[in-house]
């Protein structure tokens, strides 16, 4: 690599490693935050703006995914999609969506939550509040 070229590495971690953390590993770090509630919302419209999802619904996920990241509401919506499918139904339904967080929020799914960066995800608690005698 010559000394005009540039390279670039993306990557995404709950914590950074103590490698990555030594002085000359990085150059730029950026932290972006866990979605408010409103960016809650938004990402959940912006992920299932084709699924006409109504407010009642959207209200009761933003309520329950507290502390959990965008990639936990991309997935939430894929899964929601893929129920639906498998009910053979041409519709995502709000139980669709239901049934997704819940099995998203289980016990079950705990190594796909820390996969995709849930927060006070240790064993046996949940994000906003859910532990494990919830399931």
């Amino acid at each position: 690599m010559s000394s005009t070229e540039y390279r670039a590495q993306y990557g995404a971690e709950r914590e950074p490693s103590p490698l990555a953390q030594r002085p000359g590993r990085v150059d730029l770090a950026v932290e972006i935050p866990l979605p408010d509630p409103e960016g809650r919302a938004r990402l959940l419209s912006l992920y299932g703006s084709a699924l006409g999802l109504g407010k009642d619904i959207t209200d009761e996920v933003v309520t329950r995914t507290e502390g959990t990241t965008a990639s936990f509401t991309e997935e939430l919506i894929c899964r929601s999609v893929l129920i639906a499918a498998e009910r053979e139904s041409p519709h995502t339904e709000p139980e669709d969506v239901r049934a997704a967080l819940d099995e998203l929020l289980s016990d079950r799914d705990l190594l796909t939550r820390r996969l995709l960066g849930v927060r006070g995800d240790e064993e046996g608690a949940g994000p906003a509040g859910v532990d494990e005698g919830d399931f």
